[in-house]
């Protein structure tokens, strides 16, 4: 079967087009930092924020457009939407922070190829952190409260 040189055109510019916007959708993607240093000292910043219920040490490290995705699994009463914002996830976590169970322990430890937050309660793991930095500021913070998938952290 032959096919016309205006079918042969369309496939050449669709796959072009295609190609050109896998270019742009991958220029827009963050990157971010992998310095295990600035990782390491922004995560203890955090923590110690934290802890604090400090809000302005809190939106010291946390970037303007940061975003806070939190899994409870349905077990937890955490948020069931991403919240948004240096000003709404600051608030969020002095809120979490003022709620942290009397005698718990906060430790950082490694979790998913870097430096991580883990609250335990009487030696169980109750919130787990992970952090994203971007240009050395936190861009993305996942919170895990789900006890289902907590179990796989160790004390």
């Amino acid at each position: 079967m032959l096919t016309s040189p205006d079918v042969a055109e369309n496939v050449m510019l669709a796959d072009s087009v295609s190609t050109a916007m896998l270019l742009i959708l991958g220029a827009r993607r963050h990157r971010y930092d992998t310095d295990p240093e600035v990782r390491q000292q922004v995560t203890e910043r955090f923590l110690a924020a934290c802890l604090g219920g400090d809000l302005n040490a809190l939106m010291e490290v946390l970037a303007p457009d940061v975003i806070l995705v939190s899994d409870g699994g349905g077990f937890t009463g955490a948020p069931r939407k991403p919240i948004r914002g240096i000003v709404y996830v600051a608030r969020a976590i002095v809120v979490l922070s003022k709620r942290r169970p009397a005698g718990s322990d906060a430790r950082l430890l490694h979790l998913n190829g870097g430096p991580g937050i883990v609250i335990y309660t009487g030696g169980t793991p109750v919130l787990a952190f992970t952090l994203h930095l971007a240009g050395g500021a936190i861009k993305e913070l996942h919170a895990v409260s789900n006890p289902e998938k907590l179990r796989g952290v160790m004390t």
